[in-house]
């Protein structure tokens, strides 16, 4: 198939729509990287634990 054999970001073919939650961006360094979809959130989140006590749940003697 030649979509396969092409070195491309993206390939359109007879006006196909590419899925709303996919990844989108291009190969190599072209600088545009990745947006949508789970792959396009990545580079915003950063994993991170928030502990310790509170009145307003409990009787703040202790952890929530």
């Amino acid at each position: 198939m030649l979509a396969k054999r092409l070195r491309s970001g993206m390939i359109e073919w007879n006006g196909q729509q590419r899925a709303a939650g996919s990844p989108f961006g291009g190969i190599k360094a072209s600088g545009n990287g990745k947006e949508g979809g789970v792959l396009g959130l990545e580079k915003y989140l950063k994993v991170k634990a928030v502990s310790g006590w509170s009145n307003e749940t409990g009787n703040g003697e202790g952890p929530t």
